[in-house]
């Protein structure tokens, strides 16, 4: 992707722009409030409360999302679990998508890769070891199929990388097989509970 030659005026709205979002950031409204500091070199204490605020917000959004789910399972008489599989990957990987696409834009594809790439790695070892350390894991039907689809899309891009070895790349075809996968899933899905 390459992004598109910019004029003079482009130049001047972006840094516009940048301007006006710095004068929204945390590091500004600290200023505002008397405290002076470098923001290249912040202090370990802001480091710190940022980081505990941040954590602190995000599992305040995570016990409401799936509360949420739980809520409108029951309301709609759908399997939670069913519900989770479809609403859990959209609302987690969307932001992940975006972040990378971003960033693909920007010419930082190094960082857009390493984001995708951190993050399946952390999704699926940290999470996982909590969720097998916690539950029953109980699957049920709908739990069985989505790993089963899970697999079948892993072992595709498995044998396409093999196949490619040599030619060092992994098509986009590739990733669009296995992310079909996952509508062949909801069609299977949607399939099974309006019948």
């Amino acid at each position: 992707m390459r992004t598109p030659r910019r004029t003079a005026e482009d130049i001047e709205e972006q840094l516009e722009a940048r301007q006006a979002f710095d004068e929204l950031t945390f590091a500004r409204l600290l200023e505002r409030a008397g405290l002076d500091f470098k923001e290249t070199a912040p202090p370990l204490w802001l480091v710190l409360a940022q980081t505990i605020i941040a954590f602190a917000a995000i599992l305040a959004g995570a016990r409401f999302f799936a509360t949420f789910v739980e809520d409108f399972s029951h309301a709609m008489g759908f399997n939670t679990l069913l519900v989770s599989l479809i609403l859990a990957p959209l609302a987690t990987e969307l932001p992940e998508a975006a972040n990378s696409l971003i960033w693909t834009r920007d010419s930082k594809d190094v960082i857009a890769l390493g984001n995708v790439a951190g993050a399946m790695v952390f999704q699926s070892t940290f999470p996982v070891t909590i969720g097998v350390l916690l539950t029953p894991w109980q699957l049920g039907q709908y739990g069985v199929i989505a790993a089963v689809f899970a697999l079948l899309s892993a072992l595709l891009i498995l044998v396409q990388l093999r196949l490619r070895a040599r030619e060092n790349a992994l098509p986009l075809s590739a990733l669009m097989l296995g992310g079909s996968l996952y509508v062949v899933f909801l069609g299977y899905v949607l399939y099974r509970v309006l019948t």
